[in-house]
Parts: C-alpha cells; structure tokens; sequence
C-alpha cells in the first residue's frame, strides 16, 4: 500500500473509531464516495480491533502470571512460553531474559 493511501485509511478508521458502531457505516460511505477498497480495508481493521479487545491493555506479564496459574495440570511449571498462545498471538522466540520479572 502506497504511503499516501495508508494515510487515508489511518484518517478515516481513527475517525470511524471517535463515532459509535451504529454511525460507522453512514460515516464510512460518505467518507469513502464509492472507493470500495478503501472502505473494505476501513472496516477490516475496525473489525479487528474490536475482536481484539483489552488485550493490549493488561501487561503482558500479568498475561503470562495468568496463563502459567491456569497451567495447573502439570506438576512442574515451565517458564518456557515458546509455542503456547496468549489470545490470537502466538509466542514464537524468546528474545529477552527474565530478570525481576523485566525483560531487558
């Protein structure tokens, strides 16, 4: 995508966020006069940050204090996070050491 039409779409999605759901719509084809890309591509990222929620709101420590409590079937806890998923995201590598529960 070109860095002008990111631009747009970065303008008009920040502004459909300030308006309630029910007004998006209205908003959006008015704002978009017929450019179907640029609407479709609008609504894709409103949807998905709805389906996204508060996850980027609670700490990802608290995340991963959360998700090891939960892991109580196994005896032995692994401060190995490496493959499991904490929402829709996936942890791939660690690329920090544990130090006072900070990453550095």
């Amino acid at each position: 995508m070109k860095p002008e039409r990111w631009r747009e779409v970065e303008r008009l999605y920040n502004a459909a966020l300030e308006l309630e759901p029910a007004q998006r719509a209205l908003f959006l084809a008015k704002a978009c006069a017929g450019d179907q890309s640029l609407r479709a591509e609008v609504e894709s990222l409103l949807a998905h940050g709805d389906q996204a929620g508060s996850f980027i709101e609670a700490p990802a420590m608290e995340m991963v204090a959360r998700e090891l409590a939960a892991d109580s079937a196994s005896s032995v806890v692994s401060l190995s996070m490496i493959g499991k998923a904490i929402s829709h995201y996936r942890i791939l590598e660690n690329r920090c050491t544990l130090r006072s529960a900070l990453c550095s």
